[in-house]
């Protein structure tokens, strides 16, 4: 599904088509707070949420039907998504509670739109998982700075997180929230949020290694100063082509896989040569992760970049990581590998191997990676003619990290400066700032690199 169906010719929104969605349709009987919902059901809340975003878009002049417009559209149609599977009675509040309706609301949107464009996808993703976020940031008022930098990690600036925070309120009926008081919030956040630097930018200028620790909660001390090698973390669904990838731009680099540590040990037949998929009893998986963690430090004491092989699809294993290598200071850089139908190909590649209910469980519970976890996050998308997509997030990088970026033009690697510069200006800047022409992007690119390689 494309997002363009949620909307006719002239960009007003087709209701009617949205009620025939199933994960829609079950918005209808999805009971709500009687504290903060009085508007009735969940599918009747994301009506007026959609309607409020549509006045706020036309007050901070968003071009209906621009990249930017269509985004927080269909992320306030989309935000509420996940109400459906967790609504639940609570005896202690006497009301209807709705834990981690953001996190189960994101994978639905992904799942329904899996075959659209990955940024887009992404971008709408992110706002409707973090949508509660700016609702309690000032519950804890010594973690509102800390909270606000993190959401500013996301695809989408701050701006348009608060206009779907405020559209989300206004579309809430109760008699807690005022129009003063919306407006008095609206106007405090913005205000947080310029002071913190981060209102259009996607994070604030600090240094990055240290912003990774602190949101993993790393204390401990750090031994490396330099920040002079790098941890690549591979992130993808199985058969969505991590060794592809690994093979083709990073075979210059050791890699640590729990695949390959289990055929070292022959758990259950495997070996290093004959690409079974296995899994151990308890103890051998406990050896596995011995030897896995054991190589990793090794690599690290020794400064020698390497990288992480295994599906890494929850925020908890990458951050597992990153608590044992951050004492030694790498750049981190996470690779997302994306297959061409998203799940659907992984299954057919890997048929016979690995059951279609375990790729369902592996999707029900995906943290798609942010860029608090990174220095660097790739996103790389392939497309059914055998055409790959690359997208690379980062914030700004200092001179002596610059020659370590290293982009491909065929086969070649090219290294330099000004190319990395331009990079970010044109794919970076052009892409997140709603620009719909990639291929032009792309081509302007090529062209950037032929002149350097000249």
């Amino acid at each position: 599904m494309k997002v363009n169906t949620f909307f006719k010719d002239d960009w007003s929104v087709d209701w009617e088509k949205i009620a025939t969605i199933p994960q829609f349709d079950k918005l209808m009987s999805t009971k709500q707070s009687a504290v903060w919902h009085k508007e009735g059901n969940v599918y009747l809340h994301q009506l007026l949420v959609t309607e409020a975003m549509e006045k706020l878009l036309v007050l901070n002049h968003i071009e209906k039907g621009s990249t930017d417009w269509i985004m927080c559209m269909t992320a306030a149609i989309c935000h509420d998504l996940g109400k459906a599977d967790t609504t639940k009675w609570s005896e202690e509040k006497n009301d209807w509670t709705t834990k981690n309706h953001g996190v189960v609301g994101e994978r639905i949107t992904r799942h329904l739109f899996y075959d659209e464009d990955i940024i887009l996808r992404e971008k709408v993703c992110y706002m409707v998982r973090h949508h509660m976020t700016l609702h309690h940031v000032y519950d804890k008022p010594e973690e509102t700075n800390k909270r606000l930098i993190k959401l500013s990690h996301g695809l989408v600036p701050m701006n348009y997180m608060i206009l779907l925070n405020i559209a989300d309120s206004i579309g809430s009926w109760n008699d807690i929230e005022t129009e003063d008081s919306l407006i008095d919030k609206e106007m405090k956040l913005t205000n947080d949020v310029r002071s913190l630097h981060c209102l259009q930018k996607r994070y604030s200028l600090v240094e990055k290694s240290q912003l990774i620790r602190d949101f993993i909660g790393y204390n401990g001390e750090v031994i490396n100063d330099s920040n002079d090698f790098c941890v690549y973390i591979l992130v993808g669904f199985p058969g969505c082509g991590k060794s592809t990838y690994y093979k083709e731009f990073l075979a210059d680099k050791p890699i640590i896989s729990r695949d390959i540590i289990r055929g070292e040990l022959g758990i259950d037949g495997a070996t290093t040569s004959n690409d079974k998929k296995v899994v151990g009893t308890r103890e051998e998986e406990d050896k596995v992760s011995e030897i896995f963690d054991k190589k990793m430090i090794e690599y690290c004491e020794n400064k020698e970049s390497f990288v992480l092989d295994n599906t890494n699809l929850k925020y908890q294993y990458r951050k597992d990581y990153l608590l044992k290598i951050m004492k030694y200071n790498p750049k981190v850089k996470i690779i997302y590998i994306e297959a061409p139908n998203y799940i659907k190909d992984c299954i057919e590649r890997r048929k016979g191997e690995i059951p279609k209910k375990v790729y369902d469980r592996m999707e029900s519970n995906f943290d798609f990676p942010q860029l608090y976890e990174c220095d660097e996050l790739i996103i790389v998308k392939q497309h059914s003619d055998g055409t790959d997509e690359t997208h690379i997030f980062n914030g700004d990088i200092t001179p002596d990290l610059a020659d370590d970026i290293r982009f491909v033009c065929g086969k070649d690697y090219i290294s330099k400066t000004k190319i990395l510069n331009d990079l970010k200006i044109t794919r970076g800047a052009m892409i997140l700032d709603g620009y719909d022409c990639y291929d032009s992007c792309i081509k302007y690119m090529d062209e950037i690199i032929n002149e350097y390689k000249k």
